[in-house]
């Protein structure tokens, strides 16, 4: 499979959100998905001032993704989707905790649409099975405009049996794995969708 990169067009054609996603921030490679989506929060590239409520960035690739308690995620590079969601309105710190559930719960429905039953387990996974398919990491801060939450979402899509590093073979799945044919970007519309509070 040749390394695509992320199809802007494509992602927007697929997208019915108001906010969601409208701008988007598409980067080759980001250490972290978040740690952008806290940087165009603070201001300067590609998004002028600051960036917007709803704003998205995804990464073909993420070599230094995190999870929960500083663990490491591992994305295959263009296979795999590194999204952020930067939420500015309407909420507040004490809300990024129920932020992690509407978030799985959000992506199973995006991934029912597919035709792939997944389970969450709390507070951050969906699995299929025993074997783990997305995480979520939802981080909160303070900012001189109020309350902010990023919600960064990792999921295999792509990824074939030989891409999951040996360590993760037996507790890691993909959508291609499971074999649901889809893109990163409908994967990532769907779960904004979804998500957006209607």
């Amino acid at each position: 499979m040749a390394d695509a990169t992320f199809d802007r067009s494509r992602f927007l054609a697929a997208l019915h959100t108001r906010r969601f996603g409208r701008t988007l921030i598409a980067r080759a490679e980001a250490g972290s998905t978040n740690d952008v989506a806290w940087e165009a929060l603070a201001g300067g590239g590609e998004t002028g001032p600051a960036a917007p409520d709803g704003t998205v960035v995804v990464a073909d690739a993420q070599p230094r993704g995190r999870g929960r308690a500083g663990r490491g995620w591992h994305v295959t590079p263009h296979r795999g989707l590194a999204l952020s969601l930067l939420l500015t309105e309407g909420g507040d710190r004490g809300r990024a905790r129920s932020l992690p559930l509407a978030a799985g719960l959000a992506l199973a429905r995006a991934l029912e649409a597919l035709g792939l039953r997944a389970d969450l387990k709390w507070p951050n996974d969906v699995l299929v099975g025993s074997r783990k398919l997305a995480g979520i990491l939802c981080e909160s801060r303070r900012t001189s405009g109020g309350d902010a939450v990023v919600i960064g979402l990792g999921v295999n899509v792509l990824d074939a049996a030989e891409d999951i590093p040996p360590e993760l073979a037996e507790c890691a799945t993909s959508l291609a794995i499971e074999g649901v044919r889809t893109t990163r970007e409908a994967v990532a519309a769907g779960f904004l969708d979804a998500l957006e509070p209607g």
